[in-house]
């Protein structure tokens, strides 16, 4: 069986395709977990140990968005897991949705509307 789910992990992200879950942790990184095989297959540090809080899958657009505590959002590709671009600081960048942050606050929840619109609160 699977076991008991620990407790560093903050966000989920079901792949079905693949039949995986991505895990991001409250230290920061990102696991993948391989239901068939019931193992991590692939740990790393997606946000330099600041939590990730969410994490959305694209799948036909072969992505992953991982969004950090600290407002810090980064694209993926769900071929190698490399990261294809970060934008620090998303509520402080002119393409965001949302208001504007001050130093310290972070971001308190976060919904994919579509594969071209992420909402963003803090």
């Amino acid at each position: 069986g699977l076991g008991v789910m620990p407790t560093d992990y903050s966000c989920l992200a079901w792949e079905p395709q693949r039949s995986q879950i991505l895990c991001g942790t409250k230290t920061g990184d990102l696991r993948i977990f391989d239901l068939r095989q019931q193992r991590v297959i692939q740990k790393f540090d997606a946000h330099g140990g600041v939590a990730v809080q969410h994490c959305f899958l694209l799948p036909c657009m072969g992505r992953l968005l991982t969004l950090s505590a600290a407002a810090e959002l980064k694209i993926w590709s769900l071929t190698n897991f490399e990261c294809l671009e970060t934008i620090p600081k998303l509520h402080h960048a002119p393409r965001s949705l949302g208001s504007i942050m001050t130093a310290g606050q972070t971001i308190a929840c976060a919904s994919l509307a579509s594969e071209h619109h992420l909402i963003t609160g803090g």
